[in-house]
């Protein structure tokens, strides 16, 4: 179930931004949009329901943002909807910006850099980095950003 408190961390979300990072309206719909699919959208199984989501979504942006992105555009382009801040390696943990990722595609590469320095200093982990372990990654980069941020993952073992 959703409540108040839900939409409370879409805006905690947002507020990830500063305002000055904020270069038009485009990109405050963008980091609207992909807060809300964090929050929401993340949390349904079924993906008639996710349609529903990203088209109730895509009405909203043309309402109250007057943008008159498709539903290609926003959501099933090439390069993905995504924000982070693990996207320049080496800086201290709050000199970090949470900003948007501008091409997806240089994301297997970063994830791959940050392993590699991570198997420099650590036993050796093995990982490969498709689509959705980036997404899962991002995610959980993303709540753990966040005051008292906190995640439980559970999955299958093995490879």
């Amino acid at each position: 179930t959703f409540n108040l408190r839900d939409v409370s961390k879409v805006v905690q979300g947002v507020l990830m931004v500063k305002g000055s990072a904020l270069s038009s309206q485009e990109m405050l719909c963008k980091l609207w949009c992909h807060e809300a699919m964090r929050v929401f959208c993340d949390r349904l199984i079924d993906d008639e329901d996710r349609s529903y989501f990203t088209n109730l979504l895509l009405d909203f942006t043309k309402i109250q943002f007057k943008m008159s992105w498709s539903h290609a555009d926003l959501f099933e382009s090439e390069n993905k909807l995504v924000f982070g801040d693990y996207t320049r390696m080496g800086l201290p943990r709050e000199e970090r910006r949470y900003e948007l990722v501008h091409d997806t595609s240089k994301l297997n590469k970063l994830f791959d850099s940050y392993l590699d320095e991570y198997n420099s200093e650590n036993k050796e982990m093995r990982l490969v980095f498709f689509w959705d372990a980036i997404e899962h990654v991002s995610r959980l980069c993303r709540v753990l950003r966040q005051p008292r941020g906190n995640a439980m993952l559970v999955g299958v073992g093995g490879s």
